[in-house]
């Protein structure tokens, strides 16, 4: 049995099939990472009618 030599266009081809899967993974990471480093510098009050107050560094 002749065994197949890997060629880029195997590569590309591959990469092309993982390219959604990768990128919805990394939204899936990223979007909730970035959002509650947003959140960190925000003082929200347990009374939702009241505004979000931007608080900077005060949280840390």
């Amino acid at each position: 049995m002749k065994s197949r030599k890997f060629n880029h266009s195997d590569g590309r081809f591959a990469l092309l099939l993982l390219a959604p899967s990768i990128l919805l993974l990394g939204l899936l990471v990223a979007y909730p990472m970035l959002s509650n480093i947003q959140i960190s510098f925000l003082q929200i009050p347990l009374n939702p009618r009241l505004d979000n107050r931007f608080v900077g560094l005060d949280n840390y």
